[in-house]
């Protein structure tokens, strides 16, 4: 949808490539330029609205007029414990599978707690940043395989109301004839992703309903969520903490909750170390050259074609071609 000048209309909506836009250094597609002549309404049928769903409606931070759009298998568990942290909850590293992410103990405050009306205002408002968290699609379907097959033994997937009611479907499609709570190979999983969605492995693109899209004003990638995550609190200390007198000299919101107390021994960074950025399933560099040869990879960019096409997303499909000639310029040839 995006024009070659950079321009594309959205409904009523004008939307700015970021590829155009300057920020003050700020990484690249945090800001779009909108035009809110005509704001698109919240219904209750929008997919992002639905309660009781771990990653549903987007965080509230009501005080720093922040919406977090957390994703799973995208650094979601310490997008939750940050919260947790500047809400003051003791107990904000706790991980221990229902906390951070129940939202019915962990505390945090959703979209789906304030009245439609307040709720348009945070959605729309040009004084909101409105973040999206999300991640390399290869990376993220690895992650959401590692974690929900080899290292749950499939009694994730042997769970999936789809995949019992679709056994024989996933069978027949699966070639192979691994059943639903059989142990499946990473082969396997993109034929049964597709018979059987789910929050994990679901393309990102679907994380919030097409209307919505122009008003995400800021975009967090895992790959660089250390430094992304900085610029982002920064801002807020920036153009909301300090005009409205929430912090004062080194009482800022980074130095309090983001420039330390994170890792194992409290002094790094929020997203600083590989492992806080991958969690539990290390489904970065040496896993994805395993795990990916060029008919998966193939495969994988294909079925996430709108990740990848989507501007906004600024995915990169792997490049054959640059990687033959850079194998051949190390022989020497």
């Amino acid at each position: 949808w995006l024009r070659s000048d950079g321009i594309s209309s959205v409904g009523p909506y004008t939307v700015v490539s970021s590829s155009r836009i300057k920020d003050n250094g700020m990484p690249l597609l945090t800001r779009i330029a909108v035009s809110y002549s005509r704001p698109a309404m919240i219904q209750s049928s929008d997919k992002f609205i639905a309660n009781g769903e771990w990653d549903g409606p987007p965080i509230v931070l009501k005080k720093y007029k922040l919406l977090l759009f957390t994703v799973p298998k995208v650094g979601c568990t310490v997008v939750k414990q940050f919260v947790r942290r500047v809400l003051g909850f003791p107990d904000w590293r706790k991980d221990n599978g229902f906390l951070p992410h129940a939202p019915e103990s962990n505390g945090i405050v959703y979209l789906s707690h304030f009245t439609r009306q307040e709720a348009q205002e945070m959605m729309t408002s040009p004084l909101w940043t409105r973040v999206m968290f999300i991640r390399d699609p290869k990376e993220r379907f690895l992650s959401a395989y590692l974690d929900k097959v080899v290292n749950n033994y499939s009694k994730y997937i042997a769970k999936k109301d789809c995949c019992k009611r679709a056994k024989g479907r996933v069978k027949n499609m699966l070639k192979s004839g691994p059943t639903c709570d059989a142990n499946m190979s990473f082969q396997d999983f993109l034929p049964f992703s597709k018979a059987c969605p789910d929050p994990h492995w679901d393309a990102q693109i679907d994380r919030l309903d097409n209307k919505f899209w122009p008003y995400i004003n800021f975009v967090v990638h895992l790959e660089t969520a250390h430094r992304d995550m900085e610029k982002l609190i920064h801002r807020v200390d920036k153009y909301v903490c300090r005009p409205r007198k929430l912090c004062v000299g080194n009482d800022s919101l980074w130095n309090r909750y983001g420039a330390n107390g994170w890792g194992k021994s409290g002094n790094e960074a929020v997203f600083q170390t590989k492992m806080m950025v991958k969690h539990a399933t290390n489904a970065g560099g040496d896993a994805v050259e395993r795990f990916y040869d060029r008919r998966a990879t193939k495969l994988v960019e294909a079925h996430f074609a709108n990740d990848y096409d989507f501007e906004l997303f600024r995915f990169r499909k792997t490049n054959y071609r640059g990687i033959t000639n850079r194998l051949l310029k190390l022989v020497g040839l």
